[in-house]
């Protein structure tokens, strides 16, 4: 049999991809793919690699042990653009929630008796001042 299916090409594009899907879908690898989002990006990670480097062996060399390479190979790729999608996300997160902060302490600084508005007036309004000095009585208006 083997001998049959080794003067046969190996697959090509879909065909490759198709056969290295139901590959990782019997495999223990089942629980890499949880949404249909995950499973479109996978399948585009597949076909990326089977596009850039098809197989070049038979069809028998495919099924003893170049499908698995590709397996592997396509595994670690998902991997990686899932684990930088999770940073890219973080990073997001991050910096989000420090401008969040941010607003809020500009917020409460200019706020009414805010820490701006007391240091403020203390300086530009020497009559809020209170250095133990009386402010000067009002000029006395004579009739």
């Amino acid at each position: 049999m083997l001998e049959q299916l080794s003067y046969q090409p190996s697959p090509k594009g879909q065909a490759a991809v198709h056969d290295i899907l139901n590959k990782i879908n019997r495999d223990q690898y089942k629980n890499l793919i949880k949404t249909k989002h995950d499973d479109a990006l996978f399948r585009e990670v597949v076909f990326n690699i089977v596009k850039k480097t098809p197989p070049q062996c038979s069809y028998a060399g495919w099924i003893y042990g170049e499908i698995d390479e590709f397996v592997d190979i396509s595994i670690k790729t998902y991997k990686k653009k899932v684990l930088l999608r999770r940073k890219l996300r973080g990073i997001i997160k991050f910096l989000v929630f420090i401008n969040k902060a941010y607003q809020d302490t500009i917020e409460r600084y200019y706020a009414p008796n805010g820490i701006f508005e007391n240091n403020a007036s203390l300086l530009w309004n020497p009559i809020l001042r209170n250095n133990g000095v009386h402010p000067p009585l009002p000029p006395l208006q004579e009739k």
